[in-house]
Order: C-alpha cells, then sequence, then structure tokens
C-alpha cells in the first residue's frame, strides 16, 4: 500500500469511529464534527470556514463546543484524529416563557398534539427553539421525541410525535407506506363542483432553492380528494384527504383548481401574509404496535368559518 493510500485508509478507519449522537441541551443536539486532530479551534474552525474568529471564541467561552459526554473543550486543547467534537449554536429564537403544547392523545410509544399556526415542526433555519419537536422535548423532559410526519408551519392541527428511537421508524413508515388516513377542512371561496367529491391527481415539482411547488407536465404524484361541504356567504368549508404527502401539495392543488384557500400568501402568487385557514382536522391509522385502530381529531377551529 502506497503512503497516499496509507493516509485515506486511515482516516476512511478514523470516520467510522466517529459518533453522530452526541449530547442533548434542552432539547437541542449539537452539529457534530470529525476531528482530524489537532488542537479544537482548528477543528471547528475547519468546520465552519464562513464563521469568524470572534464567533468561534464566544462558543468556547459560552462552554458550546464539548466532548460526547458534554464536556467543554477548551480552543487550544488537543483532540485524536476519529474524535467527536459537538458545537451547540446559538438559538435564534429562544422564547421568553416555555411553549405549552396541547395533546390530544398518546400512549407510551407516541403523542399527538394540536400544532397552532405560525409554529414549525422540526427545527430548521431561524426557528429552532419555537418548534413542535423542541418544545416537546422540553414539556416532556424527553430528548428522544421526533415527529412522525410533518405539517407546514402555517398549518394547524393534528402532529403525531414518537417517544423514543425504537419507535420512529414503525410510526414514520406509517407515512411513507400511506397507510394514514388524513383529513383537512379548509376555507376557500365556495365551487359547486366539488358539492360531490372530486379526486384530483397532479405532477408537483418544487425546484430547489423556491418557496413555492408548481404544477408541471409528467406523471402525476400528487393525489388530493375535494369535497365541498358547507357554503355561506361565497366561502366554503372543504374537507380535503391528501392520498400522498408532496410539500404544500393541498396549498398547489386548491389553487390550481382556482379555489384557492384564505388566508394562503404563497399561492396562486407570493403576497403579504395571512393567517392561512388550513386545518389537519383527523388522523386515522392502526398502531403497528398491537393493531388497534387510532381515531386523532383536533380541537382547533378555522377563524373564517366560526
Amino acid at each position: 500500500m502506497d503512503q497516499a493510500a496509507g493516509l485515506a485508509s486511515a482516516r476512511d478507519a478514523a470516520r467510522t469511529r466517529c459518533t453522530r449522537e452526541g449530547p442533548t441541551r434542552d432539547g437541542l443536539r449539537p452539529t457534530a464534527i470529525c476531528a482530524e486532530g489537532g488542537a479544537v479551534w482548528e477543528t471547528v474552525a475547519r468546520a465552519f470556514p464562513r464563521l469568524p474568529e470572534e464567533s468561534i471564541a464566544s462558543a468556547f467561552s459560552a462552554g458550546d463546543v464539548v466532548d460526547a459526554d458534554a464536556n467543554p473543550l477548551a480552543p487550544q486543547q488537543s483532540v485524536k484524529r476519529g474524535s467527536s467534537v459537538f458545537v451547540f449554536r446559538p438559538i435564534p429564537d429562544e422564547p421568553d416563557a416555555p411553549l405549552e403544547l396541547d395533546v390530544v392523545g398518546g400512549t407510551d410509544r407516541w403523542i399527538a398534539v394540536d400544532k397552532p399556526a405560525g409554529m414549525a415542526t422540526m427545527p430548521r433555519g431561524k426557528h429552532v427553539a419555537q418548534t413542535v419537536t423542541i418544545a416537546a422535548r422540553r414539556h416532556f423532559s424527553n430528548p428522544e421525541i421526533v415527529a412522525a410526519h410533518r405539517l407546514d408551519a402555517a398549518t394547524r392541527g393534528v402532529l403525531l410525535l414518537t417517544l423514543a428511537k425504537r419507535w420512529r421508524a414503525p410510526y414514520q413508515m406509517l407515512f411513507e407506506r400511506r397507510e394514514v388516513r388524513k383529513a383537512y377542512l379548509a376555507v376557500a371561496p365556495a365551487d359547486d363542483r366539488f358539492v360531490e367529491a372530486q379526486t384530483v391527481a397532479l405532477a408537483l415539482a418544487k425546484p430547489r432553492g423556491s418557496l413555492k411547488a408548481l404544477v408541471v407536465d409528467g406523471q402525476p404524484n400528487a393525489v388530493t380528494t375535494v369535497r365541498l361541504a358547507d357554503e355561506r356567504r361565497g366561502l366554503g368549508l372543504y374537507e380535503i384527504e391528501p392520498k400522498t404527502g408532496r410539500t404544500h401539495q393541498i396549498r398547489v392543488t386548491m389553487s390550481h383548481l382556482g379555489i384557492p384557500i384564505v388566508g394562503d400568501w404563497l399561492y396562486p402568487e407570493v403576497r403579504d401574509g395571512g393567517d392561512l385557514q388550513l386545518l389537519a382536522a383527523r388522523l386515522e391509522f392502526v398502531d403497528p404496535a398491537n393493531g388497534l385502530e387510532v381515531a386523532l381529531k383536533s380541537a382547533q377551529t378555522l377563524d373564517r368559518w366560526e
């Protein structure tokens, strides 16, 4: 084996020793870095090349750079190749008071919460502490809580969360295999075409970097059933069942049909924000752990239909 191949083999072996399972802090998981040896400062600087030195220094000062046992690491402390270093990032949306979540059902394997509108499901970008996942971890003192599926931040309603690692796959697979019945309510312009339920099949795509999903030519990958359940003063209350789970599927479908959901600031055109009148009203599935039927219902209503 030549020297270059030997070095590559050593790097690969080091990476396999690295663990991505770091400590948690207030329900938050850190960024994991596989060290190449040398000072911890160098490891962090290599991992975040665009991060200013003062920000790196602040992370060390705050004790946000730690090992797998949550022990703070010093900037010039030496780490072996293949060691794991973990960095807790600043929290941009730390709430002034703990966030409360309304629970609509649960077992020792999962809980279902009634997600409010405007709250993201999982941490991403500027949404960290004020997300359902982190709020639930903190509320129940359980860092293993994760969402079994996702609701858009703007959508309110029933969201299923698993309580332990071993239960993640069984419940997430229910959604992937389309074995969960999801029923939504939406307020939109009344259209008598949908007095009888209509099934709409569209081909949707979401270009990289775009906020919006688009209807495109091709094989349909988004199937949605739409029915006008009630009507008053030109507005309709629609019962909607997505058979698939594409990004913004319901919102795009309703816009494509010429009946965009009231308060939708993204479809058909981007405009000033509103209160999206879309509610994840019910979830129904057979519990994979015991074979029992589960029916979960939101206690929320839609403002424009009260």
